[in-house]
C-alpha cells in the first residue's frame, strides 16, 4: 500500500512538473506604447493613399521657413500618385527679397515621374520611395531612450507623448548644432493599429519648428494631365 502511494505521489508531482513545463516562457503581451512606436518604426507608404507633411519654423512667432507636401496615391489598379510641394526659405542676402517661395507639382506612374515643364509632362525614371520622399520609419525611435512616456486615451483614439533629453536630441535627429525641448506627439485608433498623425517640435537657438505628418486613408482618384 505504501508503495501504491509512494508512486502515485510520484505520477502527480511528474504531473504538475509537466504542467507548468507548459507555461515556460509564455509569449508576452504587447504593450500599447510599443505598439505605437511601431506604427513609426515599421512605417510604409504602402497600403495608404498618401499624406500630409509639413514643416515649419518660427521667429518670434513669425514663420520664416515652411515646406508642405501632398501626397495622393491611386491604388485602383495600379499605383498612381499626385505631389504637391511649396518651400519658403528666408534669404540670408536681403537683396534678393525677404522670402524665396517655390510650389510645383508632379505625377508617379509604373516606376517614373512626371513634372509639369512649360505646360508639358516630362517623364523620368522614379522610384515611388523617391516620389514620396518623406519616411517616418527613417527615425528609428527606441522606446528604453524616452522620457515622460505618456499614453492617453481621447475619444476613440490613443495618443502617445513623450520627449528626447536635450544631450540626445541632435544625435537623435541627425544634426549638428544645439537642439532643446525635443518632443513627440503619436495619435493612433483605439487599437493602436492605424497612423492617425506624427507630431514633432523643438527650439534651436531663437526658433521653433513643427513638423507635422497624417497618413490619408480616404479614396483618391487621379487623372493624369494630358
Amino acid at each position: 500500500m505504501r508503495k501504491v502511494l509512494v508512486l502515485i505521489i510520484t505520477l502527480v508531482f511528474i504531473f504538475l512538473l509537466s504542467s507548468c513545463s507548459l507555461n515556460i516562457n509564455p509569449k508576452e503581451e504587447v504593450k500599447d506604447e510599443d505598439k505605437v512606436i511601431a506604427l513609426i518604426n515599421e512605417y510604409k507608404v504602402e497600403g495608404t493613399n498618401g499624406f500630409d507633411y509639413s514643416l515649419e519654423q518660427k521667429l518670434n512667432g513669425v514663420t520664416i521657413n515652411s515646406h508642405s507636401i501632398i501626397i495622393r496615391l491611386d491604388n485602383t489598379n495600379e499605383t498612381i500618385g499626385s505631389r504637391i510641394e511649396s518651400k519658403k526659405d528666408l534669404n540670408e542676402e536681403i537683396s534678393q527679397g525677404q522670402y524665396t517661395e517655390l510650389s510645383g507639382e508632379a505625377y508617379y506612374k509604373n516606376g517614373q515621374i512626371a513634372t509639369l515643364e512649360n505646360g508639358e509632362l516630362t517623364w523620368k525614371s522614379c522610384n515611388l520611395s523617391d516620389f514620396v520622399s518623406i519616411n517616418i520609419s527613417s527615425f528609428d525611435i527606441d522606446i528604453t531612450k524616452l522620457e515622460e512616456l505618456k499614453l492617453s486615451e481621447i475619444g476613440q483614439n490613443k495618443v502617445l507623448t513623450f520627449m528626447v533629453k536635450d544631450s540626445d536630441a541632435s544625435s537623435f535627429l541627425g544634426v549638428s548644432g544645439s537642439i532643446e525641448d525635443l518632443s513627440f506627439e503619436i495619435k493612433t485608433d483605439a487599437n493602436c493599429e492605424r497612423l492617425i498623425s506624427f507630431v514633432m517640435s523643438y527650439s534651436q537657438n531663437l526658433t521653433t519648428t513643427k513638423f507635422t505628418f497624417t497618413p490619408y486613408y480616404g479614396s483618391v482618384s487621379i487623372k493624369l494631365p494630358e
